[in-house]
């Protein structure tokens, strides 16, 4: 008898991931489909280990009663959890609810030989979608489902919020581009929505100091009183912060209104040239977006 062997070992940072689909897969009482086994993935083949959110977006789908979601789960935990990447604890309660377990994910090997897996005979009834999903399908549910994630925070507290918390960083790291490394295709997918998210946070640190109740102050937008015009008073039931696709498309033409304001004489110095005293005597501290809006042009809407 050969000993078994693991596709690959995780590190510490993704065993609270492995957990979390364990226990998603448990929670449904599913279990990988016989067509699915260890052999169709090689590591080289292995998109990168699915976040919590991802995880927990297919969970919730998968329990809204979303096939494809079902499916992606069962694939990735066949792909992801062969037989001890989990601790005794985890494994039992993914085991608990079904009859199978990690260990059909599991090869052996005997020298010089490679024996597939064996098959349950005996599986609980899933409910699954007509056609087996693919290793690609259930990669490109995976990814999409952390795209969907991520886009589902809108308003500007919440993008900072990601940022500051590395999920950003993250989405950056697993598929956009790096030196050496060409950017993974669904990185197309989701680069608008990165870039955002990320150049509405140098505005915070550059133009606000990293002072988020001034930036968030700045740009929550003043309430209309009954005749349309601006009554001067913010009221808590009547704010509301400006979108984040308005903010980052008003940044170039904040800049171009600005770099003319720079060309006018009266900030010119003693050889003709700009300025920067004359501009600070004029505009004092003000930031950028500040002295856009004291100049009456600000347009963000």
């Amino acid at each position: 008898m050969g000993k078994p062997f693991l596709l690959c070992q995780p590190s510490s940072a993704q065993n609270d991931s492995f957990r979390l689909l364990s226990e998603a897969v448990a929670s449904l009482d599913i279990a990988p489909s016989s067509f699915l086994t260890p052999l169709a993935f090689a590591p080289t083949t292995l998109a990168p280990i699915p976040t919590n959110d991802t995880i927990q977006a297919l969970r919730v789908a998968a329990h809204a009663g979303d096939c494809d979601a079902c499916a992606s789960l069962k694939h990735l935990y066949c792909m992801l959890i062969p037989e001890g990447l989990l601790s005794n604890s985890t494994a039992t309660a993914a085991t608990a609810t079904t009859s199978w377990s990690p260990s059909a994910c599991t090869i052996t090997t005997t020298p010089g030989t490679m024996t597939p897996p064996t098959v349950p005979t005996t599986l609980p009834l899933v409910t699954a979608p007509a056609q087996p999903v693919s290793e690609d399908q259930a990669i490109l549910q995976a990814c999409q489902a952390e795209f969907d994630a991520l886009s589902r925070a809108s308003s500007l507290r919440e993008v900072i919020e990601q940022v500051e918390e590395g999920h950003v960083q993250q989405i950056r790291d697993k598929y956009g581009p790096h030196k050496g490394r060409q950017p993974h295709p669904l990185w197309e997918n989701v680069k608008v929505t990165i870039n955002r998210r990320e150049r509405l946070h140098a505005q915070l640190m550059n133009e606000f100091a990293g002072d988020k109740v001034h930036f968030f102050d700045f740009f929550t937008r003043q309430p209309q009183d009954e005749s349309g015009s601006s009554n001067g008073k913010r009221k808590a039931s009547g704010e509301s912060l400006f979108a984040l696709r308005k903010v980052v498309e008003a940044i170039p033409r904040r800049d171009k209104d600005l770099r003319g304001e720079r060309q006018r004489d009266v900030y010119r110095g003693d050889e003709g040239d700009f300025s920067e005293a004359k501009w600070q005597d004029c505009w004092g501290s003000m930031n950028s977006w500040e002295v856009w809006r004291a100049m009456g042009m600000e347009k963000i809407d």
